[in-house]
């Protein structure tokens, strides 16, 4: 049984891919609408769009690491950060070339984020009231 499960796999895999390749090199079939969107962007080195694994130095564990998602709706970026046991959403974000800063409420204080960009890694600092805290991240593979 787990044989044929394989074979069946493969079969409807080599399909799939052979289908998208002969579609992307046929002419006559027009490309989807929404891969000519203006409003998708690329995942590219030096753009904040993606999702980020970042750490933070010298504060408490559950807040020392998380997911940094950020996305563009609408010419406009939307930064979610996923902590440990909770997702916050940044507001005033604003972005300038290769820099991004944001805010986000951690326990009710607003903690001030500001990341450079370079390649597939981020750098940046935190302000809250605890002080200032060096933040550094990478693009996730997934």
């Amino acid at each position: 049984m787990m044989k044929k499960f394989g074979q069946l796999f493969f079969a409807v895999t080599f399909f799939m891919l052979t289908s998208v390749s002969l579609m992307a090199t046929n002419k006559t079939n027009p490309v989807p609408h929404y891969l000519d969107s203006p409003e998708v962007e690329a995942i590219a080195p030096n753009t904040f769009v993606g999702t980020w694994e970042y750490t933070v130095a010298d504060v408490p564990y559950e807040y020392s690491k998380g997911l940094l998602i950020i996305t563009k709706e609408n010419k406009e970026y939307v930064v979610k950060v996923k902590l440990q046991y909770d997702t916050k959403q940044a507001t005033e974000v604003s972005v300038n070339k290769n820099k991004m800063n944001f805010s986000v409420m951690v326990e009710g204080e607003k903690v001030m984020v500001a990341l450079e960009v370079k390649d597939n890694s981020i750098a940046g600092k935190a302000n809250s009231s605890q002080g200032q805290m060096s933040l550094a991240g990478k693009r996730s593979k997934s």
